[in-house]
């Protein structure tokens, strides 16, 4: 997906991948700005965020909940593209 702003001429653009199998996200990342700030979706079942990590550097992270849903809060410097890796808790 690509999201774009044409007063300024900013975009972000995403492209979301699950592993089904290991019920992991990941989630490719670039844009025209200098910190992209991500709310992401985890599983169905997810109890949280084991790790968010980019070519195996770990990246902080926050999980938080939304109602029945959580998230991964955690941010990445752009430009990209960066490829970020999301592994929930069972």
């Amino acid at each position: 997906a690509v999201i774009t702003y044409p007063s300024s001429g900013g975009y972000v653009a995403y492209r979301y991948r699950l592993d089904a199998a290991r019920r992991a996200v990941e989630l490719e990342i670039t844009g025209s700005g200098q910190v992209c700030e991500c709310h992401v979706l985890l599983p169905e079942g997810a109890n949280g965020v084991r790790a968010v990590s980019e070519g195996g550097a770990e990246i902080p992270c926050v999980d938080s909940q939304v109602e029945g849903s959580r998230y991964a809060d955690f941010a990445v410097t752009l430009p990209g593209p960066r490829t970020v890796r999301i592994e929930p808790l069972a």
